[in-house]
């Protein structure tokens, strides 16, 4: 199954996509499933559950949460996550026998990335190791070994805020249940917009290392 673990809807505040647009463009991409991770809330995953049967679609009930200290994704959740302070939103992950991730962790362009310690990792399942948002490769690089030096388990995702982005990266497993094991490879690629802006940016970290200033 190949399947994007991090997707967004109408139900984040930054997102305009109806869930039903989002499983048709995953179906049409050729994914088996996505993980809808809404901002705040399972709103949108349990609406995509409800209706993904239809499509021949498998879809994971998940939330990204903004804590004290940065965002946390959980997967396979049954109620809303409440709490805010990081320890506890990952107890509340782990109580409901849902999954832990940490997204995008090493991108220092986003102020909700989360800077991992060794002493945040109780509870934590898996490290987003590809996020086609990123706009940098090496905040993916960085993630990667980071998961790999903690033996943490692996995820990968889009993190589509538009129709085009869905698919653009994911893992593929045999079953959901090797998403608990570790049992993933992961695919992706940066979509057209972000390769766009990390060309914009090398060029003008490359002209500030040169002395020139526009």
């Amino acid at each position: 199954m190949r399947i994007d673990m991090h997707v967004h809807t109408r139900h984040s505040m930054d997102c305009r996509m109806p869930v039903i647009d989002v499983l048709r463009a995953a179906k049409a991409r050729g994914l088996d499933g996505v993980a809808v991770t809404d901002h705040g809330t399972i709103a949108g995953g349990l609406e995509a559950k409800r209706i993904a049967e239809d499509l021949g679609m498998v879809t994971i009930v998940g939330a990204e949460m903004l804590t004290d200290l940065g965002e946390v994704i959980g997967y396979f959740l049954t109620e809303e996550v409440k709490a805010h302070r990081y320890l506890e939103v990952v107890d509340e992950i782990k109580g409901q026998g849902g999954v832990a991730c940490i997204p995008h962790p090493f991108d220092t362009l986003r102020s909700s990335s989360l800077r991992p310690t060794q002493e945040m990792l109780r509870g934590i399942d898996l490290v987003e190791v590809f996020n086609a948002r990123c706009v940098l490769q090496r905040f993916n690089d960085d993630a990667l070994s980071f998961a790999r030096e903690n033996a943490l388990g692996l995820s990968a995702g889009s993190d589509a805020h538009t129709l085009d982005e869905v698919g653009n990266a994911g893992v593929t497993i045999g079953s959901l249940e090797d998403l608990r094991r570790g049992r993933i490879e992961v695919f992706g690629t940066s979509s057209p917009a972000h390769k766009l802006l990390a060309a914009k940016l090398r060029k003008r970290l490359r002209r500030l290392r040169e002395g020139f200033y526009p």
